[in-house]
C-alpha cells in the first residue's frame, strides 16, 4: 500500500527490477481491479521491464472515493517516489482507465507511450450508448451489485431518465444511493461519471503521437466507429485483437500482454 500525500492508502502492486529499461503502468476499468487482467509481470521483468499495477481510489483495496484528479496525483506521486525520470514510462488503460491515462499525461508527467484497450472516451456517452442499443443491463448489474439494495437500483436504472439532472436532483438520487452504498459512495460516483461526466477527446488528440489503440471485435460500451474516426483524424495506430470478442477482452488478455510486451521490447532495444 502506498500512502498518498493526504494519508489515503493506495493499492499498488509493484514488480520493480534493478536496471530496468522501461516501466509499464496498468490502470484498470472503472470499479475494476488490476487482478482481473492477470498481467504476467515475470515475463515483463525478464525482458527488463518493471511493472506497476495501480488501483485508483475506491478500487480493489485502495481507500478513498474515486476522483480522477486525485487519482492522477496519486499515481504520479508514487512514480516520482521511484526517481525514474530517465526511464521510459508506458501506460496501459482499459475502458475508462484508457481515458484516465490520457488525462494523466495532460495534467502531469507525459508518458513515452499510451496503450488504450477498449477505450471509453466519454463517460456519459458510454452509458447512453448502452441504453440506445439495449445493452444497459451490462452496466446496471455491475452498479447494483455495489449497493445493498439490488432491486431498487435495477428499478432505477431500468431507463435513462435518472441521467437527466432535474430528475436526479428532484429525487435526491445521490443521497439515496449513497445511503445504501458500502465504502465507495455509489451515488457520488454516478453523479461524477454520468451527470457531470468526463471526456478525453482533446487528450487523445494531444497525445496522438504517443498513442495506440487495441480493439475487441465488438464493444457494447462505446461506439468503436467514433473512436476509429477520432483515431483516423489524429493518425493514431489501431489494431483489432481477433481473439477478443467483447469489451472485457474475455479470454484474450494473454494476447494483449504479448502484443504490448512485443511493442515495448522493440522500442527498448
Amino acid at each position: 500500500m502506498f500512502t498518498a500525500s493526504d494519508g489515503t492508502k493506495i493499492d499498488i502492486k509493484e514488480n520493480i527490477i534493478p536496471g530496468h529499461r522501461s516501466i509499464l503502468v496498468l490502470w484498470p476499468c472503472m470499479t475494476g481491479s488490476t487482478n482481473m487482467y492477470r498481467l504476467p509481470a515475470a515475463e515483463f521483468n525478464n525482458a527488463g521491464i518493471s511493472v506497476i499495477q495501480f488501483n485508483p481510489r475506491g478500487h480493489a483495496d485502495s481507500g478513498g472515493q474515486f476522483d480522477l484528479q486525485l487519482c492522477i496525483r496519486d499515481i504520479h506521486e508514487y512514480i516520482d517516489s521511484l526517481d525514474t525520470y530517465d526511464i521510459p514510462l508506458w501506460f496501459a488503460g482499459h475502458s475508462a482507465g484508457a481515458s484516465a491515462i490520457l488525462k494523466s499525461g495532460t495534467f502531469n508527467r507525459s508518458a513515452h507511450r499510451y496503450i488504450l484497450i477498449s477505450p471509453v472516451l466519454d463517460s456519459i456517452k458510454s452509458y447512453r450508448y448502452l441504453y440506445e442499443n439495449g445493452k444497459e443491463a451490462e452496466a446496471n448489474i455491475l452498479i447494483a451489485a455495489l449497493t445493498d439494495d439490488r432491486e431498487f437500483m435495477l428499478s432505477l436504472l431500468n431507463n435513462s431518465r435518472w441521467m437527466e439532472r432535474d430528475v436526479w436532483e428532484m429525487n435526491s438520487y445521490k443521497e439515496r444511493i449513497n445511503a445504501i452504498s458500502g465504502k465507495v459512495l455509489i451515488g457520488t460516483l454516478m453523479e461524477k461519471l454520468f451527470l457531470e461526466g468526463y471526456n478525453a477527446f482533446h487528450d487523445l488528440e494531444v497525445h496522438s503521437a504517443e498513442t495506440s489503440i487495441l480493439f475487441p471485435v465488438s464493444d457494447n460500451w462505446f461506439p468503436m466507429t467514433l473512436t476509429l474516426s477520432l483515431a483516423a483524424e489524429s493518425g493514431i495506430k489501431t489494431e483489432t485483437i481477433k481473439e477478443a470478442g467483447d469489451h472485457y477482452f474475455t479470454g484474450a488478455w494473454k494476447h494483449v500482454w504479448n502484443r504490448i510486451l512485443e511493442e515495448m521490447c522493440k522500442h527498448t532495444q
